[in-house]
């Protein structure tokens, strides 16, 4: 039977970036995989997969808080040359929508999806998350070359890397010294302003896989392209109530 460890929390946090930026975590949930029935899935070389999903409200200065949900996570293996032999790839469901306050309209939000800018923030159903032609969560691209790995972080002597202002370190530009790397996601989340009304309904499904079984010409829609060693869901969910012109949590 799979091992899963689940814990919540509650933090406060106030960025480095600027004094007038304060972001309050809400929420903290982590979920992780033990892979210890490994030969079920031919998968004995990834040891651990884990993720780390936060709700939280921010603003900045006088402005009205915005809600929103953040994910960080890692994989790790028992060797430095089996770190590439796993990838994630994540799926998405849901949209963003944008309603004028000011003025009469309804609209979808924009994201860049599958290597095409200026796409409808909008999958009714499941579809693959990725900004790029690689379906592989944080690949990276360059001049038509995939380095499929390439956006994944390194994370040397760090507890997060989403709240720690430290430098960036990519797969692709350092080499790993422990084999284990890291990915996050920070989708746009809900907030209010005197013009704008933008409502975040997003569900995510993050899954490891064996990289081998991730074909690179596939389309957002193949969602089933593939078993996944396994799969975590979490959700960034924070409607608008028009009762008391807030965003509820």
């Amino acid at each position: 039977m799979k091992k899963l460890t689940l814990l919540t929390g509650t933090l406060l946090l106030s960025s480095s970036l600027s004094a007038q930026y304060v972001s309050e975590v809400l929420d903290k949930k982590v979920m992780t995989f033990h892979n210890n029935e490994c030969e079920q899935t031919s998968s004995c070389d990834l040891k651990e997969f884990t993720i780390k999903v936060y709700k939280a409200r921010s603003k900045y200065g006088s402005a009205p808080f915005s809600y929103n949900v953040m994910m960080e996570g890692y994989y790790e293996t028992k060797s430095l040359d089996t770190l590439t032999d796993f990838a994630i790839v994540q799926f998405i469901k849901g949209a963003l929508v944008e309603t004028g306050r000011t003025s009469d309209f309804t609209r979808f939000g924009i994201r860049k999806f599958f290597g095409k800018k200026w796409q409808p923030f909008h999958h009714p159903e499941w579809q693959i998350d990725s900004l790029d032609e690689d379906p592989i969560y944080a690949s990276f691209i360059h001049e038509g070359v995939y380095y499929r790995h390439g956006a994944y972080q390194l994370n040397p002597k760090r507890q997060s890397i989403l709240f720690e202002d430290v430098e960036e370190m990519f797969y692709l530009n350092h080499k790993p010294t422990t084999p284990r790397l890291y990915f996050s996601d920070l989708p746009t989340g809900s907030s209010v302003s005197k013009s704008l009304i933008r409502e975040s309904e997003l569900e995510f499904r993050t899954c490891i896989y064996k990289t081998k079984n991730i074909p690179q010409d596939i389309g957002p829609d193949d969602v089933d392209f593939a078993e996944p060693i396994q799969c975590f869901e979490w959700e960034g969910k924070f409607p608008y109530n028009p009762e008391t012109g807030q965003i509820s949590q």
